[in-house]
């Protein structure tokens, strides 16, 4: 029996993460292949562990519940990778929901194509007061939803639909940093360090979850700071993982100032479409966020 650890991070969303564990219950699974559901709460209060007693353990899936009580995504993080017993670890955030055959794709893909690990899209679940203008132009607002053909290199990796082999991790330490376990951009670090060590990672095009965006999410406020957060951490990293870090920051402030004006200009030309307007005023905030990081500045997204 193979068994899959689908490791879970969870803060005080009991209803999102019930829709969770009911779409792993649903999974189709292939023959010989069982998931261990490992749900860890970073809430000192224990709110999901009435969520996670409404379920049974089966011969194909088991769950287990852990509390972790310091606020801090890596540490959280890190206490399911250390108690997963599976030899593939699955990552999916708690406001997010996994088609039927979501961990079955992942794991085809991954040895289809000899990968180390594999990375899925993780699309928005708008609800009906969403603007309509976002709703057709969210591709272009979120990094989440790649273009690309299955097999293909993921250029990017993110915690909240991701397979990987657990060897990977257990020999290393942490392995989620918890430097970032404030600000946010845990998973982006582990994954670059993986792939600066020889890691493949691929892309499956098919193995979809849906992540719960609130009314407010649709916005362009929380657009902006998604954008300028995320830069500003994977700015961090890069300037972490550099053997001349001077010379990433002096290059990270110049491109920072010059593509942030460029972007601010077209923000300006493009006035009258919302769709481009915001598209570049994402990238305004993305350059604030890398000028930010090239500075020294971290922001805090988990507070």
């Amino acid at each position: 029996m193979l068994t899959c650890s689908v490791c879970i991070a969870t803060y005080r969303r009991p209803e999102l993460l019930n829709n969770l564990l009911t779409s792993l219950v649903a999974q189709l699974l292939h023959e010989g292949v069982r998931l261990e559901i490992l749900v860890v709460d970073n809430d000192s209060e224990g709110s999901a562990a009435a969520v996670v007693a409404r379920y049974r353990d089966t011969h194909k899936i088991v769950f287990r519940y852990f509390r972790q009580p310091i606020k801090n995504i890596s540490l959280t993080r890190n206490l399911a990778v250390s108690n997963a017993t599976g030899t593939h670890l699955l990552f999916i955030d708690d406001d997010e929901v996994a088609c039927p055959d979501w961990a079955a794709r992942l794991l085809t893909t991954l040895r289809r194509f000899n990968a180390d690990a594999v990375v899925g899209p993780s699309l928005p679940m708008l609800d009906n007061t969403a603007p309509e203008w976002i709703r057709k132009g969210i591709h272009c607002f979120v990094d989440t939803i790649p273009d690309a053909a299955t097999g293909t290199e993921a250029q990017a990796a993110w915690s909240g639909n991701c397979l990987v082999r657990a060897s990977l991790l257990k020999g290393i330490d942490g392995p989620f940093n918890p430097a970032y376990g404030i600000t946010g951009g845990e998973d982006g670090e582990l994954f670059d360090r993986l792939k600066q060590q020889g890691a493949r990672f691929v892309y499956c095009r098919e193995a979809e979850v849906c992540e719960y965006w609130a009314p407010e999410r649709a916005r362009v406020a929380y657009l902006v700071r998604r954008s300028l957060f995320g830069s500003n951490a994977h700015t961090r990293t890069l300037i972490a993982f550099s053997p001349r870090r001077l010379l990433v920051r002096v290059v990270m402030l110049l491109k920072a100032v010059s593509f942030g004006l460029i972007s601010l200009m077209l923000v300006l030309l493009l006035l009258p479409n919302k769709v481009w307007r915001t598209y570049w005023a994402l990238k305004v905030a993305s350059n604030v966020g890398r000028f930010l990081a090239a500075v020294g500045i971290h922001y805090q997204t988990y507070k």
